[in-house]
């Protein structure tokens, strides 16, 4: 796939180098987009159409339904640099408003950030402490629509070494799926590789069952309240790690 990818923030910018897209590298881009999403929580993705001439309608299907994959994971898409043509093309078949267009790349950075920030608004509040940082979740339920948006914020603070210990706080959420406790394993084996204390807290009761049931307890650490989550130490959270 004749391709390049950058990432800014959130956000994954790709640079298509071919002159046309036909239908096996549409494809391709779907599956490269889906490992952006699953692999490396970025769900915000601008296309750059800068050197495309013309692209087949089994390509026009195919990013509908990138755009479908998206959403499906509280994303968004958009295309840029398209020439004449090819906006030509997208309005013959009616779909301007099912695909994001503007004009260049500052004009996707700056809608794909403005929806970045309502999201991130609607999902939780965080506060930095001192190097520590509190998730305050918003959401009733931690599953697909909210916990990779979650775990993409922890690795970019982990990574870019901006704080040594992450909370988050449960008091809102009232149900756990399985795919939002995979995501927590997930984020417990990251931070304790890098060093960083991580936990959870103010748990209700279903939570913390479906938890224990779940056998990640012993993996997960857990809290009872804030006061508790701040005063944990690093050597308090080397507990096991799954593979």
């Amino acid at each position: 796939m004749n391709c390049k990818i950058r990432t800014k923030d959130d956000i994954a910018i790709i640079d298509i180098q071919e002159k046309i897209i036909d239908h096996i590298f549409a494809y391709d881009l779907s599956n490269k987009v889906l490992l952006l999403i699953q692999e490396e929580n970025i769900n915000y993705i601008a296309i750059n159409f800068e050197n495309i001439l013309l692209f087949s309608s089994t390509a026009v299907g195919t990013l509908l339904d990138i755009s479908k994959i998206i959403h499906k994971y509280n994303g968004e898409i958009c295309l840029f640099n398209l020439n004449n043509d090819l906006i030509e093309s997208i309005k013959i078949l009616n779909l301007e408003k099912a695909l994001q267009i503007v004009s260049d790349e500052k004009d996707a950075i700056n809608y794909l950030s403005s929806i970045v920030t309502t999201i991130d608004n609607n999902i939780c509040n965080y506060r930095i402490l001192n190097n520590v940082v509190i998730f305050d979740i918003k959401t009733p339920r931690f599953g697909l629509q909210n916990s990779g948006f979650i775990k993409a914020k922890c690795i970019d603070l982990i990574e870019k070494r901006k704080v040594n210990k992450i909370c988050l706080n449960f008091e809102n959420v009232s149900l756990i799926t399985s795919y939002g406790i995979g995501i927590l394993v997930s984020i417990s084996n990251i931070a304790k590789i890098n060093k960083v204390v991580f936990c959870i807290y103010n748990l209700n009761q279903d939570v913390l069952e479906i938890i224990n049931i779940s056998m990640v307890d012993n993996i997960i650490k857990i809290v009872k309240n804030e006061i508790e989550a701040l005063r944990l130490t690093f050597n308090d959270t080397c507990i096991h790690m799954i593979h």
